[in-house]
C-alpha cells in the first residue's frame, strides 16, 4: 500500500520539476494532500473492514460492545476528514470555506489586509517610513 502511494507520487514530483520551483512546490503540496487523504481514509475504514472480515470468517467469535461500535463510528466519521484536510492545505479553498462555516465571520486576515503597510510622510525631514 505504501509502496503504491510512493510509486504513484514519484511521477508527480518528476513532472513538477519541469515547470519551475513554484510549480514544483504546488505539485508537491497537492501530492502531500492526496497522500494525507488516503492515509485518513485507511485509518478510519481499516478497523471496520477488519471487524467485518473477522465476523465473516469467524462467526463464533464474541466481541465486547465497545469493540463492535468503535470501528463503526471511526468509519462513519471519515466524511469529515477530507474537508478538514482540504481546508487546512488549500489556501484558495480556505479563503471561502472558513467564512461559510463561520456564518460570514472570517477570523483569518485576507492577503490584501495582511500585505497592506501604511506609509507616512514626516513633515519635519520629508522621510517616508512604513508603520
Amino acid at each position: 500500500m505504501i509502496l503504491t502511494c510512493v510509486s504513484c507520487s514519484l511521477p508527480v514530483f518528476q513532472v513538477a520539476k519541469v515547470g519551475g520551483a513554484a510549480a514544483a512546490k504546488a505539485e508537491a503540496r497537492i501530492a502531500w494532500m492526496v497522500m494525507m487523504m488516503v492515509v485518513a481514509f485507511l485509518v478510519s475504514w481499516m478497523p471496520y473492514a477488519t471487524l467485518a472480515l473477522t465476523v465473516v470468517f469467524k462467526p463464533d467469535m464474541n466481541f465486547s460492545p465497545l469493540v463492535k461500535v468503535m470501528p463503526i463510528y471511526m468509519a462513519k466519521s471519515s466524511t469529515i476528514y477530507n474537508p478538514m484536510i482540504y481546508i487546512y492545505m488549500n489556501k484558495q479553498f480556505q479563503k471561502y470555506a472558513i467564512p461559510f462555516l463561520l456564518c460570514g465571520k472570517n477570523p483569518l486576515p485576507s492577503e490584501e489586509e495582511a500585505s497592506e503597510v501604511q506609509t507616512t510622510v514626516s513633515p519635519l525631514n520629508n522621510k517616508i517610513t512604513p508603520e
